[in-house]
């Protein structure tokens, strides 16, 4: 009763992101004492592979997570309420399933989570579900569940659920970006972040705060915050689980000539050991390297068709078509614009239908 209790607990820090990562580590490496594994029962042998996936994720071994998560395969048989809830989370975050499976998995979870009593850590769940809502771009959905979050967390005073849940709705809002209203609205929840000392909080918050000003074409801003997120990886040991967040970043600063900028990042992220060598973000990097600036637009090009728009971040999408539309229209080449154009549209078409 004991490990299993150390169990779950290492589970509720690592969804509240409340350990570091060299405290995560060292309390997991406890429990792979051999003794320990060698007294495992039947449920806790699940539990402790839920642990361990989610420990290689958070240390960016998403090859051993994905190992991990295919033993689940044969043991869902055996599993309870609680334990299928994590399995399936697990695949959300590691974006194990096709399209057509996500949704099916999505709809099981909201169908589990109704019917599980031990409600705890629901509000984790419904903002990750809400982010996958929000890769799959289904309006309705991406609000309901992160409502639901956020009603959740209130309820607890959980402050840093709050805040990530206000920063993940605000992602949402920033695509449609026309006033400086949101932007007073983004300030605030980076006020709240750095009040709580959350580094997460506070990389998403920067994170929003820099999409926001690159909509707006304020450039000396974009520079400003993009110290503060390097500040903030640094003192708070950030890892960025999902690589969404650290392409849109990516894609901004390519986009806007800003390749210094992109070269700091990719220092950085390679030190923690954040970026795999075959990873969108590392090809990015490749880009930003290009010297002629047709060459990285062709690079964005391909990007933006290469994987059909399969779990991007729909900011990401837009920018990525925004900087090639307006390249082949400034250089005249307005044949290639309308071939883009009727291509992302069909693609749209395809992916949203």
């Amino acid at each position: 009763a004991q490990f299993d209790h150390e169990i779950s607990s290492l589970i509720d820090e690592f969804l509240g992101y409340r350990y570091s990562l060299e405290r995560f580590n060292d309390e997991v490496q406890y429990l792979l004492d051999y003794r320990k594994q060698a007294m495992l029962e039947e449920k806790l042998v699940i539990n402790y592979l839920i642990l361990i996936t989610y420990h290689a994720i958070y240390n960016h071994d998403f090859a051993l997570a994905h190992k991990y998560f295919d033993l689940f395969t044969g043991l869902m048989p055996y599993t309870d309420n609680s334990q299928q809830i994590h399995i399936y989370l697990l695949g959300v975050i590691l974006k194990a399933y096709p399209k057509k499976k996500m949704f099916e998995v999505l709809q099981e979870l909201d169908y589990l989570l109704q019917h599980n009593k031990d409600i705890h850590l629901h509000g984790h769940f419904y903002r990750i579900m809400g982010d996958a809502y929000y890769a799959l771009r289904k309006e309705k959905k991406i609000l309901q569940y992160y409502e639901q979050a956020l009603n959740l967390f209130q309820k607890q005073n959980n402050f840093v659920g709050i805040v990530r849940v206000l920063n993940a709705m605000a992602k949402v809002q920033i695509e449609s970006i026309d006033n400086t209203q949101l932007i007073d609205q983004l300030m605030d929840n980076y006020k709240k972040a750095v009040q709580l000392q959350n580094g997460y909080a506070i990389f998403e918050a920067i994170t929003n705060i820099i999409v926001a000003y690159s909509h707006l074409h304020e450039i000396d801003l974009i520079k400003t915050y993009f110290q503060s997120l390097i500040a903030c990886i640094i003192q708070y040991s950030v890892r960025v689980i999902d690589e969404s967040s650290l392409i849109n970043l990516g894609v901004i600063l390519l986009t806007n000539d800003l390749s210094e900028l992109l070269e700091t990042l990719e220092k950085i992220t390679k030190g923690m050991q954040m970026v795999d060598s075959d990873s969108g973000m590392a090809k990015i990097f490749r880009a930003a390297k290009l010297p002629e600036k047709k060459d990285r637009i062709r690079f964005l090009e391909k990007a933006l068709f290469e994987d059909n728009f399969r779990y991007c971040n729909f900011g990401v999408c837009q920018t990525l078509f925004t900087s090639v539309d307006n390249y082949y229209r400034e250089t005249h080449f307005y044949k290639k614009q309308a071939i883009i154009k009727d291509k992302y549209i069909n693609v749209l078409k395809e992916y949203f239908g």
